[in-house]
């Protein structure tokens, strides 16, 4: 194959997309998504003195008299309940402590006694039952956390960037936070084209069964981006043109058509939006008949080979590194593997699937042929592709590759 645009500078146009603009959801709608703001203590944390483990809130010298009416109403309550002289009542770690606490003894320090029908706090070894030295001394802000000790409101707790994950959540919703600004991720709107594939079942009567429809969400899904129910593309270029320009999604990827190529359907109305075409062909063996196109606003369509083994390979030279971009996240960083055995020479590029098995000094990569089903063997079990440049593949080579979405 000749004449198609290199793998690295199609992957180099493909994340040339600018992030789209932040906007500000719930805790639970920001998982996966790129953080746009940084977040800061609200107050400072914790906002009044606390328990640093669980255990007995004490006040003045020992043994203790556990009260018989601890506080309630949480930390309101702790807050408002006076503590008497000799006096106990349990906190739980993080609690606010009563203003008058001396001192908290957490749980391993504690040894209970009963006295005149009352519980008794001492200074000891629970697991032994042997008090202490001075069952009743305590270090005066023993066991207590001062306001502001984790952090000072105003604080930067989470810096802007990162890919927010549930640590992040518990972070920010300990900082006080209810909402997040996000860059949100990329959206995708699958459109299939008039096709004698079928959607559902064996194949049966001389037609063969879709598999890049049902392949576009998962890949989507698995990438982090948000994919649109599919929708099937209206016959006619103005027709069509007319409905890609309403979707409103960010990418829009036409994944079948019973014409050779992208079809004269959609070569039309890609003439009718005034579309500009990026990319018209991969180099990549066996990628071809790719089309990369930029409508006037930013927004991109992406026309598949209608092979899903080719289909795979421009997912992964395209669509991943467009919704990279879009969610504000930079561009993946390409590893390296050395290969265990020859790929098959070629005079051009290729892209091959690999079974990755990681080493001391290098990773190893294992070739597995375009076989089986559709050519999806290869797919079924790879963890990456591999790009082997015209003339090399030897045992020992070393070649970039991307990961496969649900593989690091």
């Amino acid at each position: 194959m000749s004449g198609g645009m290199p793998w690295r500078q199609a992957v180099r146009i493909a994340a040339d997309m600018d992030a789209a603009a932040p906007i500000r959801v719930g805790l639970h709608s920001a998982i996966g998504a790129m953080l746009a703001q940084p977040v800061a203590a609200l107050s400072d944390l914790p906002p009044v003195p606390s328990a640093d483990a669980s255990g007995y809130a004490v006040r003045g010298i020992g043994p203790w008299t556990v009260q018989n009416s601890p506080p309630t109403g949480g930390a309101e309550g702790a807050l408002s309940a006076r503590l008497p002289d000799g006096g106990a009542v349990p906190v739980r770690e993080g609690d606010p402590v009563p203003p008058d606490a001396t001192a908290c003894l957490p749980l391993s320090q504690v040894l209970i006694e009963q006295t005149a029908g009352a519980d008794v706090v001492l200074v000891g070894d629970p697991t032994s039952g042997v008090p202490d030295r001075r069952p009743g001394m305590v270090v005066p802000g023993q066991g207590v956390t001062e306001p502001g000790r984790d952090a000072a409101a105003g604080d930067l707790l989470i810096k802007a960037g990162i890919r927010v994950t549930a640590g992040t959540i518990a972070l920010a919703a300990a900082a006080g936070v209810d909402e997040l600004m996000i860059v949100p991720p990329a959206t995708v709107a699958p459109v299939m084209m008039g096709s004698d594939l079928l959607d559902s079942g064996p194949p049966r009567r001389g037609r063969n069964r879709d598999i890049v429809a049902p392949l576009l969400p998962s890949w989507v899904m698995g990438s982090g981006a948000r994919c649109l129910p599919e929708i099937v593309g209206r016959d006619g270029g103005r027709a069509l043109a007319d409905q890609l320009d309403s979707l409103g999604a960010d990418l829009t990827v036409i994944t079948a058509t019973s014409e050779p190529g992208v079809g004269q359907g959609v070569a039309e109305a890609l003439r009718c939006l005034r579309a500009e075409i990026v990319i018209d062909r991969l180099a990549a063996h066996p990628a071809d008949q790719v089309l990369l196109a930029e409508l006037r606003d930013g927004r991109r369509l992406l026309a598949l080979p209608r092979e899903p083994a080719a289909a795979v390979v421009a997912l992964a030279l395209l669509l991943t590194p467009m919704m990279r971009a879009l969610a504000g996240l930079s561009p993946a960083r390409l590893n390296t593997v050395m290969l265990r055995e020859p790929a098959p020479v070629a005079r051009h590029e290729q892209a091959v699937a690999l079974q990755i098995e990681v080493g001391e000094l290098a990773d190893l990569a294992t070739v597995l042929p375009w076989s089986g089903p559709h050519g999806l063997s290869a797919v079924g079990t790879a963890d990456a592709l591999g790009f082997v440049d015209p003339g090399r593949g030897t045992r020992g080579d070393s070649v970039p590759v991307i990961s496969l979405p649900g593989h690091s």
